[in-house]
């Protein structure tokens, strides 16, 4: 099936406990908190401390566009079928062989089978990308599920696809979670904030090995505020890796090598490369594998990622902040420079325009 190798971003619930304490609970049922929540797949995993002299796998990473046509096509009805519930029209197949493979190919297109979803299937990319439109245009929540539940039911996909092997499982057993929201409130005529709530709750996977997240691969589920599954998008890099009982070997010219310079040195060298004039406003940073822009096969290092923007203040006192930068740091190579992955010129989405 697709994705054989890489857990691309499910049929048995995973044993999985979320608890919050009862103040977390409520910055999460909080219809004005829009912060991203951050979680762990597995409760009692515990991301390595990255000390120096922990080994580490330098893993060769690709983007694949040689898969077999029928492996994409049972992983897009897999996934269909997990959208409406285990309906299934005998007529899946060729609807979307003639979506994938036909004139539309590469674009979004609706699936004859099952009119009320939108797929595509990027080749360059290896990434599909489902939606049903039928129920993202809805403007109001059709329930009010708890993040929790959201989670559960994202789990459930992902437990299906991995039993299917269209994803591989043990990238996503000690997955990091992400929780993103699609909300809907009323305005005020009085400027004062009103109170939204939430339509969609985005569930987003990032794989690891070892503990190092991959910045390229992925899955997101969209579950709407009943538990409907919405949305969903898998694919990305495929790492070039042979897994054993308790570590990862590299294949072709992947190696192994001992971390040299901890995450917390790379926070200072990070700051020591800004002048002197520069404050960061840092988005994010965490240790991860990620692909050059416009790399189709790299050898990857492990890397402290940080995502920032430049403040500055002007001669009248005006506070500027630069467009969004990302830089990498190596962990096993002191002497290596600061990989920086910003893209020269934003690249321009054709994802259809998504309900508010």
């Amino acid at each position: 099936m697709l994705m054989r190798r890489v857990s691309l971003s499910v049929a048995i619930l995973a044993a999985l406990t979320l608890t919050a304490t009862a103040q977390q609970e409520q910055q999460r049922t909080d219809n004005r908190n829009t912060a991203p929540l951050l979680l762990e797949r597995n409760a009692q995993y515990k991301v390595p401390a990255f000390k120096e002299g922990l080994e580490l796998p330098v893993i060769r990473m690709t983007w694949r566009n040689d898969r077999d046509a029928q492996q994409v096509i049972d992983a897009a009805e897999a996934a269909i079928t997990l959208m409406l519930d285990g309906d299934h029209s005998e007529k899946m197949d060729a609807a979307l062989k003639e979506v994938l493979y036909g004139d539309e190919a590469g674009t979004w297109a609706r699936v004859s089978a099952a009119p009320q979803i939108l797929v595509r299937y990027d080749a360059d990319f290896d990434e599909i990308r489902l939606i049903n439109k039928e129920i993202d245009v809805i403007r109001e929540p059709l329930g009010r599920i708890s993040v929790d539940e959201a989670v559960a039911r994202a789990n459930k996909v992902i437990d299906a696809l991995s039993e299917q092997r269209i994803l591989n499982r043990r990238l996503y057993s000690n997955a990091a979670i992400q929780i993103g929201y699609r909300r809907v409130g009323s305005g005020s005529r009085k400027a004062q904030p009103g109170r939204s709530q939430i339509l969609e709750y985005r569930v987003t996977y990032r794989p690891r090995i070892e503990g190092v997240e991959l910045a390229n691969a992925g899955v997101r589920v969209g579950v709407m505020a009943n538990g409907q599954i919405g949305s969903m998008r898998f694919g990305g890099v495929t790492p070039l890796v042979k897994f054993t009982d308790n570590k990862v070997e590299p294949e072709e010219d992947g190696k192994r090598l001992p971390v040299v310079i901890d995450p917390n040195r790379l926070t200072k060298r990070f700051y020591r490369t800004l002048s002197a004039n520069v404050s960061p406003q840092v988005a994010w940073s965490r240790v991860m594998y990620a692909m050059p822009d416009g790399e189709r096969s790299a050898l990857l290092e492990p890397m402290l990622v940080v995502s920032f923007s430049e403040g500055t203040t002007t001669n009248k006192g005006q506070r500027v902040s630069s467009r969004r930068r990302i830089l990498g740091f190596s962990l096993v190579d002191e002497k290596a420079k600061p990989f920086d992955f910003t893209a020269p010129t934003p690249v321009k989405s054709d994802e259809p325009t998504r309900s508010k």
